[in-house]
């Protein structure tokens, strides 16, 4: 037996300070903080591919790419550290060990769509048309359901200069939520624009109906249902509307407590639902900087400044058109502050609905949810959304990076306190029945 190798407990702890050193590094912008973790966690591959995307969004591609590379020999040809590798390669130029290291992640992994739609981007990148047709034809064939992984395509691909190719996986994420009006809008121009797709190959037009004129008509947005918001998304439209439209009257809340507002969708639904008959109260609590998806090199990257300005643009518009008064009250900064806050000015109890969508760190969102609960009045609801979120991560799913565990720890320290309003999973809604 091998005296000088680390016990369990050893690996175990070196890797918590490879993680600690990493979350430094990231905090701090560090570079050589990252090479440290890198160096610390070297027999964990999760380590490495974060320390990794860390270096190339600081502007170090080629140290991330060796990193990379000192990891695959490590994990093996493992699926989840291909398709990191495969990203690293893409972003240095490499096309063809970008092409290489996806088509293996692809052999070892169910795949999707998204990530057929990604190597048909890099197929073209190659100047490969044949292999670029065949990977479109691969990616109608496999499932459509990984929505962040089709925006980052269609992204790519209209980067590429084709926005015939940028429309399919537009396409397929309409056909699962057709109510996504922003996303409408977003489609129907590429359609017009490139009908009747001859550049694409027979079995994907016919699959997604691309030259057909009836799918420009149901993609249309209808007239008159555009409110003159500004939303870059339809997130809330797609995810919860149809569900409020039948919660909200019942709940008929009249104090309104709103964690992550991001550009207001859903205050100004509740303030152009509830203020066209009596007062309501609002509060949205944000810090505007936005989460790990909302970093440039993130599934959904967005200039945050921007964001900021579009909810106090839209929650203008709604309040303006209001006929009854809304009493708005912004509390830009972290929400565990702000919640904590509205307990020392004496709103325990106060609120009568209370939604919690600010970060999606399962501490947090478990933080968020136990103070949400003081301040929420008896018969009160709390909704919780993104319960089934999942960030895409190139190792796979991070319990600690998701909503879902926060939210079944809270529920169930609670059950004798809440009852669960059923609906749709995607949300989460309870009801508080006494303190």
């Amino acid at each position: 037996m091998n005296s000088s190798a680390p016990s369990f407990s050893e690996q175990i702890l070196a890797a918590e300070a490879a993680a600690t050193t990493l979350a430094t590094a990231q905090r701090e912008a560090s570079s050589d903080l990252a090479k440290a973790a890198a160096a610390q966690g070297r027999h964990y591959p999760q380590i490495i591919i974060e320390a990794a995307d860390l270096l190339r969004r600081l502007g170090e591609p080629e140290a991330a790419l060796d990193l990379m590379g000192e990891g695959v020999e490590l994990d093996g040809p493992t699926a989840p550290f291909q398709q990191a590798y495969s990203r690293h390669c893409r972003e240095a130029g490499d096309l063809d060990g970008a092409r290489q290291w996806l088509r293996g992640s692809m052999l070892r992994a169910r795949p999707n769509a998204g990530m057929a739609l990604a190597l048909c981007e890099i197929e073209l990148g190659r100047g490969d048309q044949a292999a670029a047709d065949e990977a479109l034809e691969l990616a109608i064939q496999l499932r459509w359901i990984d929505a962040p992984a089709l925006r980052y395509a269609a992204d790519r691909l209209t980067a590429a200069g084709r926005g015939d190719l940028a429309a399919i996986p537009l396409m397929m994420m309409h056909l699962r939520a057709k109510g996504d009006l922003s996303l409408r809008r977003e489609l129907a121009p590429l359609l017009q624009a490139h009908a009747p797709f001859e550049r694409v190959p027979e079995a994907v037009r016919s699959r997604l109906g691309l030259a057909d004129p009836a799918t420009l008509a149901d993609v249309a947005v209808p007239a008159g249902s555009d409110s003159g918001h500004q939303f870059t998304n339809g997130w809330f439209q797609g995810a919860a509307k149809s569900v409020w439209d039948d919660l909200v009257p019942q709940i008929d809340p009249t104090r309104i407590l709103e964690i992550g507002s991001f550009e207001g969708a859903s205050s100004c639904y509740l303030i152009d639902t509830l203020a066209t008959r009596k007062d309501i109260e609002i509060h949205c609590i944000d810090t505007w900087e936005g989460g790990v998806e909302n970093a440039a090199d993130g599934w959904s990257p967005a200039n945050m400044s921007d964001v900021e300005q579009r909810f106090l643009d839209n929650i203008r518009l709604s309040v303006d058109r209001a006929p009854h008064k809304v009493d708005v009250h912004l509390h830009k900064g972290r929400s565990d502050l702000a919640l904590c806050k509205l307990l020392a000015e004496g709103r325990q109890g106060y609120f009568d609905f209370i939604y919690v969508d600010g970060s999606h760190q399962a501490p947090d969102v478990l933080c968020d949810a136990v103070l949400a609960f003081r301040l929420l009045r008896e018969n009160g609801v709390i909704a919780f959304d993104d319960y089934l979120w999942k960030e895409p991560l190139p190792y796979g799913v991070d319990p600690i990076r998701c909503p879902k565990p926060a939210i079944d720890a809270f529920t169930n320290l609670y059950c004798r306190k809440i009852s669960i309003i059923s609906a749709p999973l995607y949300q989460l809604y309870v009801r508080k029945l006494c303190e």
